[in-house]
């Protein structure tokens, strides 16, 4: 990015801040523009009824900056999180460039709790995807695809399941657990409250409420339609044929005694532990506290989000057990669940 560009761009993210304050005081927009930092744009969370006012302040502050020779002003606009099953609209936008659609598809069964086999999404995809375990199982998995610019690494199988397959950008299997992470400035013990007195992270508490597989693909779509149609970008049959050629799914019996809800339990203890060391040792720098902490959260990262949080601990997840990103020569890779090394191999992890 020329400095020229990151001027304009400052410059639009300035006006617009002020507009936004402005229009907040005049009582447009209220449950947005009331409840965010309006100096911290790229994090504004804007409530879906009030869209269509925060885009019109956004064109406002790029009609009112003169925008550089040689530039084109382009508004990217996206929506993650809000799910339709719904045809959705595009009429009423002029000079559209290009459209993408994310869509995907829910495996689930009500006898059967489904989740991605390792094996399985091996046989139909590359090397350049990443991978990493789904629950701190080894044999279960999520997958996205590579983002690398390079054509998407992933069998025809995978990709003829959308209907214009040599239009996909970007496919991912995933189960439906808290695999989104927080965003943190300090990441252990307790996200920093033993040692430095920082806030516990919240986000450890969430539970595996439910396990639905997603299969979804990011699509350009050409031409620009009046209206996008879930059915127009995926084959249910084709989906059939990939289950039925591949052994993509592992699939557990829905009882009282589920796996998730076992899952739930070793979860719930692991931060009940946690709790329990924060009420006894916050702030005293206790270093068999901070060093429990410290496993207690790495485990809680790998069942949560398949990986560390930070990539400084990765090196560490390996040596004392829950393990880093890929499946490796841990102790949760050798026994296929969440498992750390006994209490004097974590010791010496330390001081090697």
């Amino acid at each position: 990015m020329t400095k020229v560009t990151y001027d304009y761009i400052k410059s639009v993210g300035t006006t617009l801040t002020c507009k936004a304050a402005g229009a907040a005081l005049g009582g447009r927009a209220r449950n947005t523009l009331m409840k965010v930092d309006l100096h911290s744009v790229k994090h504004w969370t804007v409530m879906p009824d009030e869209c269509m006012d925060v885009l019109k302040l956004l064109q406002v502050a790029v009609d009112e900056v003169t925008l550089p020779d040689g530039l084109i002003s382009i508004i990217f606009a996206f929506r993650f999180g809000e799910r339709t099953k719904h045809d959705i609209s595009l009429t009423g936008f002029n000079m559209i460039r290009k459209t993408t659609v994310h869509v995907g598809v829910t495996i689930s069964s009500n006898d059967l709790q489904l989740l991605w086999a390792r094996h399985g999404i091996q046989q139909v995809t590359g090397d350049r995807g990443t991978m990493y375990s789904c629950c701190s199982f080894s044999d279960i998995v999520n997958f996205q695809s590579n983002t690398d610019g390079r054509n998407i690494d992933v069998s025809a199988d995978v990709l003829n399941v959308c209907t214009i397959p040599n239009q996909v950008q970007f496919v991912q299997f995933y189960g439906d657990i808290p695999h989104r992470r927080p965003h943190l400035n300090v990441y252990h013990p307790v996200s920093g409250i033993i040692v430095c007195g920082d806030v516990i992270n919240k986000t450890t508490r969430d539970a595996i409420e439910r396990a639905i597989d997603p299969m979804e693909f990011v699509v350009e779509v050409p031409p620009i339609p009046h209206v996008i149609a879930p059915h127009m970008y995926i084959s249910l049959p084709k989906i059939e044929r990939l289950l039925q050629k591949y052994d993509l799914l592992v699939p557990y019996v829905n009882a009282d005694d589920s796996l998730l809800s076992s899952l739930r339990s070793v979860g719930t203890q692991m931060i009940e532990r946690l709790r329990n060391l924060y009420d006894e040792y916050q702030l005293t720098g206790d270093s068999t506290a901070t060093w429990e902490a410290y496993s207690l959260e790495l485990c809680l990262e790998k069942m949560l989000w398949g990986r560390p949080a930070s990539p400084v601990s990765n090196k560490l997840a390996v040596e004392i057990g829950p393990g880093a990103v890929s499946l490796m020569n841990c102790r949760t890779g050798q026994f296929g669940f969440l498992a750390l090394e006994p209490w004097n191999l974590q010791s010496h992890a330390t001081t090697t």
